[in-house]
């Protein structure tokens, strides 16, 4: 089990947009939250709460994967234009026990067409290698995945992650979906979504040393039926049917996160959770047709609601123009940066 820390970068001034998310299920996941004293001692404690709690929501109403995954969420400085940070634990199994596992759990449209096209790209050399996981991933799968591995200084227990916001940044602490966020201000709410987001299991095992596959590295394309798993890579795209489709861009950039989404200049329009660059006065909310709720499909997590294929095509075309512009910059240790 190997700590892994993820910092989130921003940038500039954008556009707002909202998403609305579903009712929720009977059978859901359950984020328990801790709430840092870093947070608790704020003077701004109730809306810093109240945030996290909304960002919460999100996710509970979306997952219906019967799954209790504990986070430490904290409130501190972390340098300069650093909005969030992530800290989990990765799980390493063999590859071929993931994918049994993973088509065990398959319930969706979006399943059956990931697992049809596994082998048509960085899964065909993967037979006999290992694939990393977040706790919280492996254990939506079936496998043990015991949350335990993260402990925080004076906070007892243990936790599958902590999620950390950025004390200096000018954050709007707003709640619900639909948000308008002020020029000049980031939104509270989809930076948590996004570190929420690789405690769950999203990310690129490039960000790991050693360099390991993860779940949404079978989804990484340069071309149709061509895998991308590389540092040095022009482009890569995030892709479910062998790479016939691009959902949305990989970021190539070594200053941010290999596992995040290439990010348009401001204003960025569609406005997304996961992009490795974010924009202040700009909005967004995981949602299940998003391409981090189909994402989180695909490593499964079970969505209360998927998009149907044309609907998902349709989509990635949309996004066609934005994906292919980003070179690697810095090394990629250095994962989710953006510059301010």
């Amino acid at each position: 089990m190997v700590p892994t820390i993820r910092p989130f970068r921003a940038v500039c001034a954008a556009l707002g947009l909202g998403a609305a998310f579903a009712v929720a299920p009977a059978s859901a996941l359950t984020i328990d939250a801790t709430f840092d004293s870093s947070i608790t001692s704020s003077a701004n404690a109730p809306s810093i709460e109240a945030s996290i709690d909304s960002a919460i929501g999100i996710f509970d109403s979306l997952i219906t994967t019967n799954e209790t995954v504990s986070i430490d969420f904290q409130y501190t400085n972390l340098g300069s234009g650093v909005l969030g940070a992530s800290n989990f634990s990765v799980y390493t199994v063999n590859y071929s026990t993931f994918v049994s596992d993973l088509t065990a759990t398959s319930t969706s449209a979006n399943d059956a067409t990931a697992l049809a096209n596994l082998n048509s790209g960085n899964g065909n050399t993967a037979a006999n290698t290992q694939i990393a996981l977040s706790s919280a991933n492996a254990r939506a799968i079936g496998l043990s995945g015991d949350a335990g591995a993260v402990t925080v200084a004076g906070t007892p227990g243990t936790f599958d992650g902590v999620v950390k916001l950025g004390s200096t940044q000018p954050f709007q602490f707003s709640t619900g979906t639909n948000r308008t966020i002020a020029p000049g201000s980031f939104d509270a709410m989809a930076t948590l979504e996004h570190e929420i987001d690789e405690v769950l299991g999203l990310g690129s095992g490039l960000d790991l040393n050693p360099v390991t596959l993860r779940p949404q590295d079978l989804f990484r394309y340069s071309a149709p039926g061509v895998g991308s798993f590389s540092a040095n890579a022009t482009s890569s795209y995030f892709s479910i049917d062998g790479g016939k489709t691009s959902i949305v861009g990989f970021n190539q950039n070594g200053s941010g996160d290999f596992g995040d989404w290439l990010s348009p200049s401001c204003p960025q329009s569609p406005n997304l959770v996961q992009y490795a660059f974010t924009c202040a006065g700009g909005s967004a909310d995981v949602t299940a047709t998003s391409p981090e709720g189909v994402n989180l499909d695909v490593i499964g997590y079970t969505i209360a609601a998927v998009p149907e294929p044309e609907t998902l095509a349709l989509f990635g075309i949309g996004l066609l123009g934005a994906v292919w512009a980003r070179r690697r910059g810095a090394p990629p240790r250095e994962p989710e940066r953006l510059s301010a």
